[in-house]
């Protein structure tokens, strides 16, 4: 964990109490709370990962510029929480998925956890659509994984993620893009069939999410994701990889106790608001 005075220093520059900023990532814990609960009820396994995972080892809490909460189950339990947390999460929450709300193209790997009464807005956001845009969690899908190579497994995850991506998002009008509206369905079909055959023939000995969500440099042991311990976030405790080291490596390499350059310590979101009185788009704060 890096040094306390800095801690503080990192929170009162970016993110200190009582701004709208931080009563977004008290929002944010609010859900993961109810996420755990749920989790912890059932006997579903899931741990912290990607920034949050960063920020719970790093900080100790949220890395102090972030404004969302990633997590991952495994495919079992994935598909469990599914059935069962439509029927337990509390009224003040709302559970997307490809079933539960169309519009938001969710599935392939991912469902989130939103906040009614509150709104979340990035650059991803579809405007021509109606969806829930609640302040979220991301809840990732983790997939066994084959042994492959780094640098095969960093080519099927860029061509079968860009591949996707095209025909999932919509895109403006151009000839390029007709021409790839033709190309892409194709390549994504072709590699999702070799990745199968691969699956079947090779040892799947490690995790990483779906290919279609997939964020890390390369698979985590399985070994090493599993059992879960736990971690000290934002004044709870919440489950973690059995090594979080080896993940945190897995994810942004050996250099992830090392904080970015001043001009990378960006938030996600475009504009959040986590109550009618109290909002911000990018830096600026609205009164």
């Amino acid at each position: 964990m890096i040094d306390e005075a800095l801690q503080r220093q990192l929170r009162e520059q970016y993110n200190p109490e009582g701004a709208p900023k931080r009563e977004v990532q008290h929002c944010l814990v609010e859900i993961l709370v109810e996420f755990d609960r749920i989790c912890r009820t059932e006997g579903l396994t899931y741990f912290l990962d990607y920034g949050t995972l960063l920020g719970a080892y790093r900080h100790g809490c949220f890395i102090p510029w972030d404004d969302d909460v990633d997590v991952s189950m495994p495919s079992k339990d994935y598909q469990r929480f599914q059935q069962v947390a439509p029927a337990m999460l509390d009224e003040r929450f709302f559970l997307q998925t490809k079933q539960s709300d169309k519009e938001a193209r969710m599935g392939h790997g991912l469902m989130k956890i939103r906040r009614n009464g509150t709104l979340s807005i990035n650059r991803a956001s579809d405007f021509h659509v109606t969806y829930h845009r609640g302040i979220s969690i991301d809840i990732f899908e983790s997939v066994p994984t084959p042994a492959v190579s780094h640098s095969f497994f960093h080519w099927m995850n860029r061509r079968v993620g860009k591949s996707f991506g095209f025909f999932a998002y919509p895109k403006p009008m151009s000839f390029l893009n007709v021409v790839r509206s033709m190309v892409f369905p194709v390549e994504y079909g072709l590699l999702k069939g070799l990745w199968a055959v691969i699956r079947a023939l090779r040892p799947k000995d490690r995790e990483a999410g779906t290919l279609e969500r997939n964020d890390t440099k390369v698979p985590t042991l399985t070994k090493d994701l599993y059992p879960t311990g736990e971690l000290a976030f934002e004044g709870h405790t919440f489950c973690v990889p059995h090594n979080v080291e080896a993940r945190l490596t897995s994810i942004y390499g050996k250099n992830y106790m090392t904080l970015p350059p001043e001009r990378q310590r960006k938030m996600h979101a475009v504009f959040m608001c986590a109550d009618t009185t109290a909002c911000y788009t990018n830096n600026e704060v609205l009164r």
